[in-house]
């Protein structure tokens, strides 16, 4: 496989099960059964820009996510912990 289209392979494979289905969807409509290796196999060069450049994009926003929850986590953390010496 292409060093390109092995990128894009390993981001994608960073992505949700439902992630990685919407991206079947859009390269492989016809066909949801294939494999993303197979669908990656059959992109035109184009299209692999293009799904690298979704795929960056999609984990830094998961990257985002998980770092606004544990924002929250710790200010929850926090808040409780201040509670109880506030109660104490």
């Amino acid at each position: 496989m292409h060093k390109i289209r092995k990128e894009l392979l390993e981001l994608i494979n960073q992505c949700t099960k439902s992630q990685q289905y919407v991206f079947k969807r859009m390269y492989s409509h016809k066909n949801l059964n294939l494999a993303l290796e197979d669908i990656i196999k059959n992109m035109d060069m184009m299209s692999i820009i293009l799904g690298i450049r979704q795929t960056k994009s999609t984990i830094l926003k998961n990257e985002d996510k998980i770092e606004l929850k544990l924002h929250k986590l710790k200010n929850n953390i926090l808040n409780n912990e201040n509670k109880k010496r506030f109660c104490e």
